[in-house]
């Protein structure tokens, strides 16, 4: 293998590790103990992973190239659908995480 392939391999990981680490710790939405205070972050978590993919899709279109064809079309808006999902999904596992640890320390501490 490459040394190049291999460190990019390394970097890789350890991303991935770190950041799986840190979106299941649950230490990420401290102030989220409520259910109100649960349903309204992930709302916002939803509109920012939709407005990622609008403004992603309106600075490609600007900047990059306005896709002509429909099959550009289905690949740029997939890509950037499946990258917002990512985005939300990793979000909402977090919070998720952090709003049942901040219940049972709260739980506890009664």
């Amino acid at each position: 293998m490459d040394v190049n392939v291999v460190a990019g391999i390394a970097i890789i990981v350890f991303l991935c590790y770190v950041g799986g680490r840190y979106i299941l710790s649950g230490i990420e939405y401290t102030m989220i103990s409520t259910e109100k205070e649960y349903k309204k972050e992930r709302k916002i978590i939803f509109l920012k992973a939709a407005g990622f993919i609008a403004i992603s899709l309106a600075v490609f279109s600007i900047f990059i190239e306005v896709p002509t064809r429909f099959e550009e079309w289905i690949e740029t808006f997939g890509f950037l659908v499946l990258a917002g999902f990512f985005m939300f999904f990793t979000s909402y596992i977090s919070l998720k995480r952090s709003f049942q640890r901040n219940k049972d320390l709260q739980d506890d501490s009664e």
